[in-house]
């Protein structure tokens, strides 16, 4: 009896010690792993956890361009004002569901923002939320002041502040806006809606233009614009419809419209060249992707938009660890639906799963571009991105870290450009996990996936999705200078690191990121 206690009481204090010491561990490399209090996005090239960063410029050869001076000139351009106010609001979805939602100005998505090409847009933000807040306009090319990433081109909008965006609609076509303080969060939580830019002129009139907005929240609920018990919108026979698809999500949906022919004529809002028509091919639209469809209503029957996400598992620790997509059966797939026209019956979602998948690398015609980038281009630079994800320690947990080039933000040194410069990135996905790439303040051409060249319409994007093992060659023009991200937007992915910068030589910003500042743009 006295020898079973005795290995009793060493096996306790050899467990007592393993424990000490591994509780000690996890501690130290937890802390090791915290981001420093205050980081300036502007210099980060592989900086060491635990220190403070500031701008680097007093030995940098390149003259110094402030933050502050990349803003919109002054001009004659005509002035779009829009008023927005954040606030906590319950929305109801339909059939009993409520969300405790936070809204630009009482809504979800919040209000539509439509202007034309040329316009002056003017947005004052008031914020009366308990938290910071901004507006970063998605896909849209405008001066870095006006971004919208707290940290980087402001201070977050603090509750009872306010802030203003002033910038020039240059570009036509489908855009989108959300908050870039605590982006996965609010984002999710509602902070979003759209900005559609009209081109001056056209060579074709719509009878309807309409926009469905795409959006998963919590509680496996799921919506198109405010409603998850299916969309509606009024078309006659023989009408023309342009129907923009936005998916302000995390995850990627796998849409197609049935019951009518119909033409991808944009991506991103930039317009093919030359589409052809579909019948019932499933559009992978990624997270913050937007799909400009045109289509001609029957003369008789319905056209519907459909969800033909495949059913898996309920959300489990795994799955979002690994920032997998949850879903809820075939519930999913009928809240994310839309009717054009008169009411119909459901759509077989299991048949509709086996119908072809979009290809935009063969899709159109090609067309020589301005910029002439191309495959055959010389390139100032030519930079690696292999994407990766592992577990480890992240920010002061142990968790799954998304990474570049096997780092994580801020570690991962930022690509160097000077405007003028031409410059192309291979990337590379080798997780089993796509990744939908954004760059901000840019348009990059799609040149090759997997090693094939495209051959149909010249692609320019503003995030692409990067399929588990895939490879893309992309180029962009160097002609917006500023400081921009360049970032996963499985939002959760880019919160776990996936998130680095594109940064021209001389820009610097007085603004930080971390804990001591309040900014936190992820």
């Amino acid at each position: 009896m006295k020898t079973l206690k005795k290995i009793a009481k060493i096996w306790l204090i050899s467990l007592a010690s393993i424990l000490v010491v591994g509780g000690g561990t996890y501690y130290v490399l937890a802390k090791m792993s915290e981001h420093p209090a205050s980081m300036n996005m502007g210099s980060m090239d592989g900086m060491m956890m635990g220190q403070e960063h500031m701008p680097m410029t007093m030995n940098s050869p390149h003259p110094e361009i402030p933050m502050s001076s990349l803003k919109e000139k002054a001009s004659d351009a005509p002035v779009k004002t829009f008023e927005i106010q954040t606030e906590a609001k319950v929305i109801d979805t339909g059939s009993g569901k409520t969300i405790d939602a936070w809204t630009y100005n009482g809504t979800v998505p919040g209000p539509e923002i439509r202007v034309q090409q040329g316009d002056r847009v003017v947005v004052h933000l008031k914020n009366r939320l308990s938290e910071g807040v901004t507006i970063h306009w998605h896909g849209v090319e405008l001066p870095n002041a006006e971004d919208g990433v707290a940290g980087l081109t402001q201070d977050a909008v603090q509750p009872g502040g306010e802030y203003t965006y002033n910038f020039i609609a240059k570009k036509p076509g489908t855009y989108w806006y959300h908050s870039h303080q605590f982006s996965d969060n609010q984002t999710t939580k509602g902070l979003y809606g759209t900005l559609i830019v009209e081109p001056k002129s056209t060579l074709i009139t719509y009878d309807k233009d309409y926009t469905a907005v795409l959006h998963n929240w919590p509680d496996n609920i799921f919506t198109v614009n405010n409603t998850s018990d299916g969309e509606h919108f009024d078309a006659k026979p023989g009408e023309l419809v342009r129907l923009r698809i936005v998916n302000t999500a995390s995850d990627t949906h796998m849409t197609t419209l049935i019951g009518a022919p119909f033409q991808v004529v944009a991506i991103d809002g930039y317009d093919l060249h030359e589409p052809t028509p579909l019948d019932g091919v499933l559009l992978p639209i990624a997270a913050s992707q937007r799909y400009d469809l045109i289509f001609k209503m029957p003369e008789s029957g319905t056209v519907q938009i459909v969800n033909v996400d495949k059913p898996g598992f309920q959300g489990n620790f795994f799955t979002k660890l690994l920032g997998l997509k949850t879903l809820s059966a075939e519930a999913e797939n009928q809240m994310l639906t839309a009717t054009i026209g008169k009411p119909a019956a459901q759509a077989d979602f299991a048949i509709l799963r086996s119908n072809p998948v979009f290809d935009f690398t063969t899709y159109g015609t090609p067309v020589q571009t301005q910029d002439h980038l191309s495959i055959d281009t010389t390139f100032d630079h030519q930079y690696e991105m292999k994407l990766g994800n592992s577990l480890g320690f992240f920010n002061g947990g142990f968790t799954m870290r998304f990474k570049i080039n096997e780092a994580t933000f801020p570690n991962i040194p930022s690509y160097s450009v000077k405007e003028g410069d031409h410059t192309k990135i291979h990337i590379e996905n080798n997780t089993d996990i796509p990744h939908p790439m954004h760059l901000h303040g840019h348009f990059f051409r799609v040149l090759s996936k997997n090693g094939v060249p495209l051959s149909g319409s010249p692609v320019y994007l503003s995030t692409l999705l990067v399929g588990k093992q895939e490879t893309y060659d992309i180029a962009f023009s160097a002609d917006n200078p500023g400081l921009w991200m360049l970032h996963c937007h499985n939002l959760g992915h880019a919160a776990n690191g996936m998130d680095m910068m594109i940064n021209y030589e001389g820009v610097t910003t007085p603004y930080a990121v971390g804990k001591k500042t309040g900014n936190h743009p992820d």
